[in-house]
């Protein structure tokens, strides 16, 4: 099996895999710009397009019978637009910016901004989503200045263009990453999975919750014995 992954250190995301209890070749797929992937090493603004193509070579140099796109955040959402292009067979995201342009909404920055009850009762939540709203409204200008601003939608095409089956667990309990997932709840190939956490990084709060080896196990195999019945509420 063949993991492609965008987002925690190496070592913690390989230590964490290989926990699991299978066996896996890594390729990690690094966004040289810092620009959602969407400028390529070159400078030109066909990012996408070429990281598909790279992406293609290697996975097909691996030789693996199963590839699997894995990311969070950001990374999530290259882990989306690259199937649409390349041999990959599944994807498991968390909390994926997909698509980044709506989740860098003025609607999620002033509702976040004034979630006064978030800010006194889970201060560092608070701080972790507000940080990461801004940083997708800069992410964003600073694309439209250099490439021009992109189609809303086109991030949604690139997936469907395959529509590979996907897991994507989201915070069920902070409001820009369960708007964001429930987005997508009409497509068949995205298995919605809510995780209890306020956090846009719930990838931590399923490690210290205990969970986060066994849902990314289950995920692995194509199960969703771990979803629950009923999401969880946002606040």
């Amino acid at each position: 099996m063949a993991v492609l992954y965008a987002a925690m250190p190496r070592f913690e995301f390989k230590k964490m895999l290989q926990e699991t209890g299978g066996t896996y070749n890594f390729i990690f797929v690094r966004d040289v710009f810092r620009s959602s992937y969407r400028r390529a090493p070159d400078g030109s603004g066909d990012g996408i397009a070429f990281y598909r193509r790279i992406v293609s070579e290697a996975l097909q140099h691996v030789g693996a019978k199963e590839n699997i796109a894995i990311g969070m955040s950001g990374g999530g959402e290259a882990a989306f637009r690259i199937s649409g292009g390349a041999p990959i067979h599944r994807i498991i995201a968390f909390n994926p910016a997909f698509p980044l342009e709506r989740y860098g909404s003025w609607s999620n920055l002033f509702h976040e901004a004034l979630s006064l009850k978030k800010l006194i009762c889970e201060p560092g939540a608070y701080v972790e989503v507000l940080l990461v709203i801004l940083s997708v409204f800069y992410l964003l200008k600073h694309n439209k200045k250099l490439l021009g601003r992109e189609d809303p939608e086109l991030p949604l095409r690139d997936y469907l263009q395959r529509a590979v089956p996907a897991t994507l667990f989201y915070s069920a309990q902070c409001r820009p990453d369960a708007r964001q997932a429930r987005s997508l709840n009409g497509i068949s190939s995205v298995l919605l999975c809510p995780v209890e956490s306020k956090r846009h990084n719930c990838l931590a709060d399923m490690k210290e919750q205990g969970v986060d080896r066994l849902f990314l196990k289950e995920a692995l195999r194509g199960a969703d014995s771990f979803r629950p019945k009923t999401a969880p509420t946002t606040s």
